[in-house]
């Protein structure tokens, strides 16, 4: 942004300034010329001068009018609520496990396991945990979904979005959370959940999660996708901005990592009281240990 700005400075400086230097180098040779013509030629210099002074002033004033709303735009963003502690959280893809060792489900959710159990203890780690796709982030998942007792809308196919995490994921990226989180024990053997954002909760069940007296928590939610499992809300967590601060939020749907298919490439989150970044080189130790 700087670059570019100097760079429009430049040209603006260059345009505005070659014409009238050009001007003022002839009349300074004609000036006894323009003397003897009478004033017919000075009015018509001078109508110049007066076209080009407006056209700067004109377009002046859209550069900054321009630059205000630009500016009035980046204060706007920074107040928006992400949803999530940007502040003291790192976020890594990571995507270098060999084919071999993903032909079978266990193998990855063992390598999630260990990996994290790997990362929460070096020293500074506050919190680790994975997700399929990390908000602001690229790639998405969505389903349809049914809420048993809710409403048919006609035409309305009721969808949310989907990620896959692993415990420790909402305390981690500091999203709000009311119910319980995943757990190790949430497997495949385990009667199946799912946590639900508020934007799901409010837009698909009887009333507004902080004023309902319906409350989603203990409520069943089928899901198409992972099996069109019905599956018991457990927990809901407070709405992320997925795909922008400037875009909308969207219904959201978790499932937890130790019971549904997990990928081969995940995203490890984790959060530091120091600079995150020091841990980096530890954490991709652990990787190659893995």
């Amino acid at each position: 942004v700087m670059s570019f700005a100097l760079v429009c400075a430049l040209v603006s400086a260059a345009a505005f300034g070659l014409l009238p230097s050009l001007h003022a180098a002839e009349e300074r040779g004609q000036a006894l010329h323009d003397a003897s013509r009478g004033t017919t030629g000075g009015r018509d210099r001078q109508r110049i001068r007066a076209s080009l002074t407006i056209a700067e002033v004109a377009l002046s004033v859209a550069l900054l009018i321009g630059a205000g709303l630009l500016f009035r735009s980046f204060v706007s963003l920074q107040r928006v609520d992400a949803g999530f502690d940007v502040d003291a959280v790192m976020t890594a893809r990571v995507m270098t496990i060999s084919a071999a060792a993903l032909d079978a489900r266990e193998k990855r959710r063992d390598f999630w396991v260990r990996l994290t159990a790997d990362v929460a203890a070096i020293p500074g780690i506050a919190g680790v945990s994975t997700i399929s796709f990390v908000p602001l982030g690229r790639g998405n998942t969505s389903t349809e979904i049914a809420v048993p007792g809710a409403p048919d809308v006609p035409g309305v196919r009721p969808s949310a979005d989907w990620r896959v995490v692993t415990p420790g994921y909402f305390a981690t990226m500091g999203i709000p959370l009311r119910g319980r989180d995943f757990t190790q024990a949430d497997g495949p053997d385990a009667a199946p959940v799912a946590i639900v954002s508020e934007a799901l909760a409010r837009r698909h069940f009887d009333r507004a999660v902080e004023l309902s007296n319906e409350d989603p928590v203990g409520k069943t939610i089928v899901p198409t996708s992972l099996g069109n499992r019905a599956r018991t809300v457990i927990g809901v967590a407070g709405d992320v901005r997925s795909f922008g601060l400037d875009g909308g939020i969207r219904p959201m749907v978790y499932y937890s990592g130790m019971e549904a298919p997990v990928f081969g490439q995940m995203y490890l989150v984790w959060r530091s009281p120091v600079d995150p970044r020091s841990q980096v080189p530890a954490i991709r130790g652990a990787i190659r240990r893995l």
